[in-house]
């Protein structure tokens, strides 16, 4: 049997000059060697190609940011897009025609938020990303579809199992 189709969001961020790419796929493995081939065969993304040329395959990190079912690519794509734009990222060119950033009003947000409950799957990413201290509790809380308060607790929780430990 094959490998299992990992679907999701990713980034892909050169370390040398701390530019990003925030890309989905329904088979994230397939698309980071696609990335490669086209880098190694002047294929695409020309400003990822001049980095690649000057700094070399190594200076790319590729991390999965985020498992998701197909239907909510495009949605948790603009989602995450505007978390890493609003933490200061500069961004390589990217987004076909078809995809739309998604931009919260206040009211939507609220209403977003409202009631939610987290899985215990969500819970732990959401620890995680506080963790990894990438995204401010706003951003996280975006991206879950809870309130600020919701992560600041998860925070406040988080830093008195450090302070016990």
């Amino acid at each position: 049997m094959g490998k299992a189709k990992l679907c999701g969001i990713y980034k892909i961020e050169n370390t040398e000059t701390g530019k990003v790419y925030i890309g989905s796929s329904e088979d994230i493995n397939a698309r980071w060697s696609r990335h490669i081939y086209n880098l190694k065969n002047d294929i695409g993304k020309k400003d990822m190609m001049v980095d690649y040329y000057k700094n070399g395959l190594a200076s790319f990190s590729f991390n999965i940011v985020k498992e998701c079912e197909p239907e909510k690519l495009s949605e948790l794509e603009a989602v995450y897009y505007n978390a890493f734009k609003s933490q200061g990222y500069e961004f390589y060119k990217q987004y076909p025609k078809h995809f739309k950033r998604v931009d919260y009003t206040n009211g939507v947000r609220k209403k977003m938020s409202s009631n939610r409950k987290l899985t215990v799957d969500e819970r732990t990413e959401l620890i995680e990303l506080l963790q990894r201290q990438e995204l401010s509790k706003n951003d996280i809380a975006e991206i879950f579809g809870v309130s600020q308060t919701c992560v600041v607790q998860y925070a406040k929780r988080l830093d008195n199992q450090r302070l016990c430990s």
